[in-house]
């Protein structure tokens, strides 16, 4: 049983090794029709359905107008800790090893938020894209660990059945050594009880003879 949450112990840690420190990085890449600024970032063991739905739940309490077709288009969302101003934001989520590689462009009205020529706005976006990843992290991990520790138990289950197997059968191996010991006893007394009573057999064969001799010498 130690073994087992050992290995589970092991391939978490190393999950969570190759995880990493999570961090947005600023990138061009063609995005609402062209080639434009965006934020890219890594959301660890998630699936990107996970990641578009949670995104989209985002967009919508920006009170953004939402689709989603090639990529998630949040129309007029109000993100007050970027801009006073509605704004448009694009989002792709894609597939990716060690999860879901999501990039978001948001465009300002007229220009797409980058880091020179926007800075305050481009921190306060990193920060939301940042608490995005981080939590939608947390909560695939968190999944993650939830279905390994079932999957534990159900070794550990498997295991106490196998040990509840394992004294039943010693328990039966110490009934059938008590029982053949018996036998045996039972045998060594059968074997006596067969020459006493195959003496008597032939004790009695003389007496029969005796009387047969008898009844034959009357005339």
């Amino acid at each position: 049983m130690k073994k087992i949450t050992l290995i589970i112990a092991l391939f978490l840690f190393s999950f969570l090794l190759n995880a990493q420190e999570i961090k947005v990085k600023e990138d061009k890449d063609i995005i609402a029709g062209n080639k434009n600024p965006v934020l890219v970032v890594t959301i660890y063991g998630a699936k990107v359905s996970d990641v578009e739905k949670a995104w989209k739940s985002l967009m919508k309490g920006y009170k953004a107008s939402v689709t989603n077709k090639n990529e998630i288009y949040a129309n007029n969302a109000t993100i007050t800790d970027i801009s006073a101003k509605t704004m448009d934001v694009y989002a792709i989520a894609d597939k990716q090893d060690d999860g879901v590689k999501l990039t978001v462009a948001f465009d300002l009205g007229g220009a797409f938020m980058n880091s020179s020529a926007h800075p305050d706005q481009y921190k306060a976006a990193v920060k939301i894209i940042t608490n995005f990843a981080v939590d939608q992290s947390k909560i695939a991990i968190s999944a993650k660990l939830d279905d390994e520790k079932s999957k534990q138990k159900d070794l550990e289950d498997n295991l106490r059945d196998l040990q509840k197997k394992n004294d039943k059968l010693h328990k039966e191996i110490e009934d059938y050594k008590a029982r053949i010991a018996d036998d045996e006893k039972d045998l060594d007394t059968n074997h006596k009880d067969q020459e006493t009573t195959t003496e008597k057999i032939e004790s009695q064969k003389k007496v029969v003879d005796e009387v047969q001799k008898k009844l034959d010498s009357v005339k």
